[in-house]
């Protein structure tokens, strides 16, 4: 059973954020009632951490959820499968960067919330790793409102956001990634705002309000001259 279950509100979706003890991942059936009843049920992971509240989005109105344990090997073959769509895009943008009229060079990866994480394991373990080839890394990454907690030396220069009372991605998590990442020589430029919740976005009207431009900054102070 879920020990706990917690639903947002999320732009024009639903968030399903969910504690369950140590389980690594779970496996949730969402049944979704509108106006006119039930419809067909949906199968969604839930990729979790000890102890972590983690987010899956679900595209309808409402839900209701049943969850049973879903194995280490499965949680992280999900993570595998989302890293790898990432690279694929990202190999496709170098390979047709003259068609796009595009420059590669001293590229940045954005990613926010559960696009964070995936832009963290790009950062982590490059892109060939996920099949995307002898390609560089990213000049930076920019990692918004995430709890993910990877790191290591070979971490690009990283830019890291996150609001105080964000209630998924858990702002003590967050600074403890921050100060793993400073402590093996990455550098890093961390903004904690304080009311601006999760999924803040381009921060109009909170006080997360011009995040974007402090990470444009990092990233054209961070370009190979």
């Amino acid at each position: 059973e879920l020990d706990r279950i917690r639903v947002g509100q999320l732009d024009d979706r639903l968030g399903l954020a969910v504690e369950a003890g140590d389980e690594l991942g779970i496996l949730a059936e969402l049944g979704v009632q509108g106006l006119d009843g039930d419809v067909p049920r949906r199968r969604a992971h839930l990729l979790l951490e000890p102890a972590h509240l983690r987010e899956i989005v679900v595209e309808h109105a409402g839900l209701a959820a049943q969850g049973s344990p879903l194995g280490r090997d499965a949680a992280f073959g999900l993570l595998e499968q989302r890293a790898e769509d990432l690279a694929a895009a990202i190999a496709y943008i170098f390979q047709n960067a003259e068609v796009l009229h595009i420059s590669t060079r001293d590229y940045s990866l954005w990613g926010v919330s559960a696009g964070a994480r995936m832009v963290g394991n790009i950062a982590l373990d490059g892109l060939a790793h996920y099949g995307g080839g002898d390609l560089p890394k990213p000049a930076m990454a920019v990692m918004a409102y995430t709890g993910q907690s990877t790191y290591s030396p070979d971490f690009p220069p990283t830019f890291i956001t996150v609001a105080a009372n964000d209630g998924i991605a858990n702002v003590h998590t967050v600074e403890t990634r921050v100060t793993h990442l400073r402590n093996a020589g990455v550098t890093v430029e961390y903004l904690r705002y304080e009311t601006a919740g999760h999924g803040f976005g381009l921060g109009t009207g909170t006080d997360a309000e011009g995040w974007l431009d402090h990470a444009v900054r990092f990233w054209q102070k961070n370009m190979n001259q």
